[in-house]
Protein backbone atom coordinates (compact mmCIF):
# COMPACT_ATOMS: atom_id res chain seq x y z
CA UNK A 1 0.00 0.00 0.00
CA UNK A 2 1.43 3.29 -0.85
CA UNK A 3 -0.32 5.36 1.85
CA UNK A 4 1.13 3.11 4.07
CA UNK A 5 4.58 3.22 2.77
CA UNK A 6 4.58 7.06 2.98
CA UNK A 7 3.07 7.11 6.46
CA UNK A 8 5.86 4.96 7.67
CA UNK A 9 8.60 6.72 5.91
CA UNK A 10 7.54 10.17 7.31
CA UNK A 11 7.28 8.66 10.84
CA UNK A 12 10.94 6.92 10.50
CA UNK A 13 11.97 10.96 8.82
CA UNK A 14 10.58 12.30 11.78
CA UNK A 15 12.59 10.14 14.40
CA UNK A 16 15.68 11.41 12.17
CA UNK A 17 15.24 14.56 12.82
CA UNK A 18 14.86 14.13 16.53
CA UNK A 19 17.93 11.88 17.08
CA UNK A 20 19.93 15.18 14.62
CA UNK A 21 18.59 17.69 17.37
CA UNK A 22 19.35 15.70 20.12
CA UNK A 23 15.85 15.37 21.64
CA UNK A 24 15.71 11.69 22.39
CA UNK A 25 13.17 11.43 24.50
CA UNK A 26 10.56 12.40 21.80
CA UNK A 27 12.09 9.52 19.70
CA UNK A 28 9.77 6.72 21.18
CA UNK A 29 6.64 7.03 19.50
CA UNK A 30 8.73 6.74 15.81
CA UNK A 31 10.81 4.22 16.56
CA UNK A 32 7.92 1.42 16.77
CA UNK A 33 6.71 3.08 13.41
CA UNK A 34 10.10 3.20 12.18
CA UNK A 35 11.36 -0.06 12.48
CA UNK A 36 8.26 -0.75 9.67
CA UNK A 37 10.19 0.47 7.49
CA UNK A 38 12.19 -2.57 7.23
CA UNK A 39 8.90 -4.36 6.63
CA UNK A 40 8.78 -2.58 3.37
CA UNK A 41 12.20 -2.51 2.36
CA UNK A 42 13.67 -5.17 0.14
CA UNK A 43 15.97 -7.19 3.03
CA UNK A 44 19.24 -7.49 0.39
CA UNK A 45 19.69 -3.73 -0.23
CA UNK A 46 22.07 -1.89 0.86
CA UNK A 47 19.06 0.40 1.94
CA UNK A 48 18.03 -1.77 4.11
CA UNK A 49 21.41 -1.89 5.89
CA UNK A 50 20.83 1.95 6.18
CA UNK A 51 17.47 1.53 8.03
CA UNK A 52 18.55 -1.11 10.10
CA UNK A 53 22.01 0.82 11.18
CA UNK A 54 19.74 4.03 11.98
CA UNK A 55 17.42 2.14 14.52
CA UNK A 56 20.01 0.33 16.79
CA UNK A 57 21.76 4.32 16.71
CA UNK A 58 18.17 5.57 17.70
CA UNK A 59 17.56 2.95 20.30
CA UNK A 60 21.11 2.82 21.70
CA UNK A 61 20.26 6.78 22.25
CA UNK A 62 17.20 5.73 24.56
CA UNK A 63 19.21 3.35 26.63
CA UNK A 64 17.51 0.69 24.75
CA UNK A 65 20.55 -1.94 23.90
CA UNK A 66 18.65 -5.13 23.07
CA UNK A 67 16.62 -3.40 20.70
CA UNK A 68 20.16 -1.42 19.33
CA UNK A 69 21.48 -4.83 19.62
CA UNK A 70 18.73 -6.96 17.53
CA UNK A 71 18.98 -3.91 14.66
CA UNK A 72 22.74 -3.94 14.71
CA UNK A 73 22.68 -7.33 13.79
CA UNK A 74 20.42 -7.29 11.51
CA UNK A 75 22.21 -4.82 9.36
CA UNK A 76 25.22 -6.97 9.94
CA UNK A 77 23.92 -9.55 8.26
CA UNK A 78 23.08 -8.24 5.18
CA UNK A 79 26.02 -5.98 5.06
CA UNK A 80 28.15 -9.41 5.76
CA UNK A 81 25.83 -11.11 2.37
CA UNK A 82 25.99 -7.94 0.23
CA UNK A 83 29.53 -6.08 1.01
CA UNK A 84 31.38 -9.08 2.61
CA UNK A 85 33.25 -8.67 5.93
CA UNK A 86 35.60 -6.79 4.82
CA UNK A 87 34.01 -3.69 3.76
CA UNK A 88 34.29 -0.47 6.15
CA UNK A 89 30.16 -0.32 6.72
CA UNK A 90 30.50 -4.19 8.03
CA UNK A 91 33.40 -3.17 10.30
CA UNK A 92 31.50 0.02 11.58
CA UNK A 93 28.82 -2.10 12.35
CA UNK A 94 30.82 -4.04 14.42
CA UNK A 95 32.52 -1.65 16.16
CA UNK A 96 28.64 -0.43 16.92
CA UNK A 97 27.94 -3.75 17.96
CA UNK A 98 30.49 -3.79 20.45
CA UNK A 99 29.56 -0.47 22.09
CA UNK A 100 26.43 -2.19 22.63
CA UNK A 101 27.78 -4.83 24.32
CA UNK A 102 29.73 -3.16 26.37
CA UNK A 103 26.67 -0.73 27.48
CA UNK A 104 24.99 -3.78 29.04
CA UNK A 105 28.25 -5.02 30.47
CA UNK A 106 29.19 -7.48 28.60
CA UNK A 107 32.35 -7.22 27.83
CA UNK A 108 33.57 -10.08 26.62
CA UNK A 109 31.70 -9.48 23.14
CA UNK A 110 32.82 -5.59 23.70
CA UNK A 111 36.47 -7.04 23.47
CA UNK A 112 36.21 -9.91 20.98
CA UNK A 113 34.54 -7.42 18.11
CA UNK A 114 37.18 -5.05 18.68
CA UNK A 115 40.35 -7.63 18.32
CA UNK A 116 41.52 -7.01 15.28
CA UNK A 117 42.08 -10.58 12.85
Amino acid sequence: NVDRRKHVLSAYKIASCYYNLGEYSKLGVYLELGSKVLEILNEDSPQYIVFSSNLANFYSCVNDYSNAIKFCLRALDVCKTINGDNHPDYIRLLDNLSKYYNNIGNCFYHNLLRMPN
